[in-house]
């Protein structure tokens, strides 16, 4: 199978369509992935706040490079494992504990914050009501 390919009308070359995808993300992509990091760097601030409000005694570590969340619950009453299945079975929130990513995991949850706000905040709110 041959790949898809356009001629560019600026310089008559064919360009296979990963290419011009490419070229097109470096060229014009800045302004989408500066109003994409703003997004996730709001979503960041709503959920470090909503778990300095409701869970104080979990601690979220400030995220450097990626839209997961690690938050230490080494405090709680329930381990990692446990909140995750209460709050996938209670909430219907299904979150992950970090036994699965790292040492010591078990102390840890890891939240996705790189969703709609709207789902976020549904998911911090459910989680409340069945904490």
């Amino acid at each position: 199978m041959r790949p898809c390919t356009f001629q560019l009308p600026w310089s008559g070359k064919a360009i296979s369509l990963l290419r011009l995808s490419a070229l097109l993300a470096y060229q014009q992509g800045l302004p989408w992935l500066d109003a994409l990091n703003g997004y996730l760097r709001g979503n960041a601030r709503y959920l470090a706040d909503a778990i300095q409000t409701h869970f104080p005694a979990w601690k979220m570590m400030n995220p450097e490079s990626s839209y997961l969340a690690w938050i230490d619950v080494s405090a709680d009453d329930r381990s990692a494992t446990a909140l995750t299945q209460h709050f996938a079975k209670q909430a219907g929130v299904v979150i992950e504990d970090g036994s699965h990513y790292v040492q010591n995991g078990e102390n840890y949850l890891r939240i996705n914050f790189g969703t709609q706000r709207y789902w976020l905040e549904q998911s911090i709110n459910r989680m409340l009501k069945h904490y």
